[in-house]
């Protein structure tokens, strides 16, 4: 097997991975969140890069969302869209105290315990299981609880659940279009564009990444975050896909003094789906801009990254 069927069989590894979990917590949820709803109906997915192989970090990260999550408080469903979490503790991991949550949320306590025996089940790992906190804040219409358990050939993983009220996410559609476009370039135009393309892209993240960091401390600077999924949008958005060199070629002719300033009414998330959707680089970073998703920031650390 040579180096490029290797990186794609790797990735087709962590997509069975993603996906074997997404049905244990699916499993686990239904009759919490989605008591009268067949499981067809639930809309759900991971939304993290490690299930579409572009992830530079080789822990895999499981994050997963599930859409339409019911609000009712005379049923039990709690609205957690006004609740900063780190309001409450003063501490950004979140809230850690099952206690205090089930004074606050029974039915997510039960669903968190429903989560541990489902991922214990699928994964063997019985009595292994670990819940480690939950986290919302204002901008976030829902929450997202983390458990860990361990997998064999992984070790000790973290899974990110999302609890999502709206019906629609920009994410999910995002994974499926983008796994989609990978298996189209696999087909049409061989294992090495294939494994090329994915490579460009890890590249991008994690020159993008380092840009973003204080240089003394190497923390996050947020002002000059890009979301992982603007490298690839940039590479996918036209069939056959973008190399590196026709990226920077792209990018460098967009003025940055003509850049769009979000919408009025943008809710800071991106809603316009880029994959194989013939739009331009230059209409794709307007995009992210009106979305307000990509911050001037942001625009000079992609810019910087390609030099």
């Amino acid at each position: 097997m040579n180096l490029q069927q290797s990186l794609l069989a790797q990735i087709e590894q962590q997509k069975r991975l993603s996906q074997k979990a997404a049905q244990a917590v699916l499993h686990a949820l239904s009759p919490v969140y989605y008591p009268n709803t067949p499981p067809e109906k639930i809309v759900f997915g991971e939304i993290g890069s490690y299930g579409r192989g572009t992830n530079t970090n080789p822990v895999p990260d499981i994050d997963i969302m599930f859409l339409g999550i019911p609000i009712n408080s005379g049923r039990g469903w709690v609205d957690w869209s006004r609740t900063d979490t780190y309001a409450i503790v003063a501490d950004h991991t979140g809230l850690t105290d099952i206690a205090k949550l089930w004074a606050m949320d029974a039915k997510l306590v039960e669903a968190i315990g429903a989560t541990r025996k489902s991922l214990a089940e699928t994964f063997e790992c019985e009595g292994e299981t670990k819940f480690n906190w939950v986290r919302s804040w204002r901008e976030f219409p829902g929450l997202v609880f983390n458990v860990s358990a361990p997998v064999s050939d992984f070790g000790m993983l973290e899974f990110d659940i999302n609890l999502y009220y709206p019906t629609e996410y920009f994410g999910i559609e995002h994974s499926k279009r983008f796994n989609h476009y990978l298996s189209r370039v696999r087909q049409e135009l061989g294992d090495e564009r294939a494994a090329k393309l994915v490579l460009d892209i890890r590249n991008l993240k994690e020159r993008v990444k380092q840009g973003a960091k204080i240089p003394v401390t190497k923390s996050l600077d947020r002002s000059k975050k890009v979301l992982g999924i603007i490298p690839e949008c940039l590479f996918t958005s036209v069939f056959p896909p973008f190399t590196f060199t026709e990226i920077r070629q792209q990018l460098n002719r967009i003025s940055t003094a003509a850049l769009p300033n979000p919408d009025p009414d943008s809710d800071y998330t991106q809603s316009t789906q880029i994959v194989n959707s013939d739009l331009s680089p230059l209409e794709v970073i307007h995009s992210f801009r009106r979305n307000g998703v990509l911050s001037y920031g942001g625009w000079k650390n992609l810019r910087a990254a390609l030099q």
